[in-house]
């Protein structure tokens, strides 16, 4: 069963879990949690950290309810022009216990030839077409 709400990423990279999902997975504060990058898809999934286990990248649950996403962890993903603000989407998995992040990209710009989104790679506005920097390098 999956459950799908949207979140908002301040400028310090935090996502605030809503406190409905945290709940159901039984996330406290303090609770720390694994999280897999996956760059080729710009997701982020977190899942609980078992006692003694080791991941490459670990992030805990504050206070309030907020996950921190390092900028460098949020640069591996390709969320490199992500404003505060921006719309995340959050995924959360009641059999395997996860909560997948993605960047929703509705309303942003993409490159007109490989259809990359303003968050992953930067565009340059010709003639009203958007074309990112890696096109416009092939082309060049």
């Amino acid at each position: 069963m999956k459950n799908f709400a949207q979140a908002i990423m301040d400028a310090n990279g935090k996502v605030l879990l809503t406190s409905n999902l945290r709940n159901r997975l039984q996330w406290n504060a303090g609770t720390t949690l694994n999280a897999a990058l996956d760059p080729t898809s710009g997701e982020v999934v977190l899942t609980k950290a078992e006692d003694g286990a080791t991941a490459a990248v670990t992030l805990i649950v504050d206070e309030l309810g907020r996950v921190d996403l390092p900028k460098q962890q949020r640069d591996k993903l390709g969320w490199l022009y992500v404003n505060t603000g921006d719309t995340i989407g959050i995924e959360m998995c009641m059999w395997t216990q996860t909560i997948t992040l993605r960047l929703h990209e509705k309303l942003k710009p993409k490159c007109l030839f490989c259809g990359r989104p303003e968050s992953i790679v930067k565009l340059e506005c010709l003639n009203d077409k958007h074309i990112c920097d890696f096109c416009i390098d092939a082309v060049a």
